[in-house]
């Protein structure tokens, strides 16, 4: 939330003129929010002061609508933040189309060789990532681990006999 107050002192504007610039065009509740805290003063009582708060699209609007010098500032920001993001929009666009064209024609490559002849032998290869831990046994480790892998594996497959 931003605080008008704030925005006053920035744009070197009345708190009057903006206060009444932004009851008129927005909706209180839902572009900004009055509370009135209680601020006591020496020997007098309360002061009759409101806090207004408005959210971040509101104080932008309320910049572009506004004619002070700051507020030309905030609305050249966005001229150019605009500017930018219809350049890069292009190229990314563009980007885009490229990488899904590459994925339609792989896609359609499987499946013209899938469809293609029932006496082909070719099929799809996968590929698949080794895990991290046998490229830290060493090699001539590796060998003794795959014959006691696949006795394990034996092992675990013969029949179990039990006795009467």
């Amino acid at each position: 939330m931003v605080d008008l107050d704030v925005v006053c002192k920035w744009l070197h504007v009345k708190k009057f003129t903006l206060k009444h610039t932004l009851m008129a065009s927005y909706t209180k509740g839902i572009d900004y929010t009055v509370t009135k805290p209680l601020v006591g003063r020496a020997s007098r009582g309360y002061a009759n002061t409101e806090r207004i708060m408005m959210t971040p699209d509101c104080f932008k609007a309320l910049c572009m609508m506004s004619r002070a010098r700051n507020a030309k500032q905030v609305r050249e920001y966005f001229l150019a933040v605009e500017r930018t993001l219809f350049t890069y929009r292009e190229e990314i666009m563009a980007g885009m189309d490229n990488r899904i064209g590459v994925l339609e024609r792989n896609q359609r490559g499987v499946g013209a060789r899938a469809k293609a002849s029932d006496d082909d032998a070719g099929g799809v290869i996968y590929v698949i990532k080794a895990s991290s831990g046998l490229d830290t046994v060493p090699p001539s480790h590796r060998d003794a681990r795959s014959q006691a892998l696949g006795a394990a594996e034996a092992r675990r497959r013969a029949p179990i006999l039990c006795a009467p």
